[in-house]
């Protein structure tokens, strides 16, 4: 029962009317008897700013971002996770409330910082894991969108000994293999990446 102690969470996105996530986390939040609500808000591009800055004025503790907003965010936030900063898109913002007198302003209201990570790789790498185990497989990925990089990036970090990139655009494909071989070697991770349209995987598997 929603009362006056009830916390907010929820998801921001454009459009958002086909989300499915306040039934999941809702669910969830019942089963675990945590007096939570979770809710869908529909922001536009243009009112992220405004958004970011009423979730904190209305104590919100946590939002899910979906499209189109997952890197149209970040330049909101206080803070992004090392693993979000790398993929270049967040899916989760943490409102972090600090009621301490001494890290209030003169004014007395309350300070708080953003945190934005990306859990979408890690979920995906989690699912599969409790069936079986990647270490040492070969991957491939079909697409180079903004959960596809957070997954080949997740892969990529989890023992995985190649991963190859399927998309019908072979330039966005390969501009997405050359960005986690960079952001890979930063964190000391180095193994093979390849990039594939239809034509030219249909005309490697034909050479096989």
């Amino acid at each position: 029962m929603v009362d006056g102690k009830t916390r907010i969470l929820g998801v921001i996105g454009d459009p958002i009317e086909h989300t499915f996530s306040p039934a999941m986390h809702n669910a969830g939040l019942d089963a675990l008897n945590l007096n939570y609500i979770y809710l869908p808000f529909h922001v536009k591009q243009d009112r992220l700013k405004e958004c970011i800055e009423g979730a904190k004025s209305l104590g919100i503790q946590g939002l899910n971002v979906t499209i189109p907003h997952k890197t149209n965010v970040m330049k909101h936030l206080d803070d992004i996770d090392q693993v979000a900063s790398m993929i270049g898109a967040v899916n989760t913002i943490q409102f972090i409330y600090n009621e301490d007198n001494e890290s209030s302003n003169q004014n007395n209201e309350i300070n708080v910082t953003t945190k934005g990570f990306n859990t979408d790789g890690y979920g995906c790498v989690r699912a599969i894991q409790e069936k079986t185990s990647i270490n040492d497989k070969k991957v491939t990925i079909t697409g180079a969108g903004g959960a596809a990089r957070a997954i080949a990036f997740q892969m990529a970090n989890s023992g995985i000994s190649e991963l190859s990139i399927l998309n019908r655009n072979a330039i966005k494909a390969q501009a997405l293999a050359d960005d986690l071989k960079n952001n890979l070697k930063t964190i000391g991770i180095d193994i093979n990446i390849n990039s594939y349209d239809l034509d030219n995987l249909k005309n490697e598997l034909s050479d096989s």
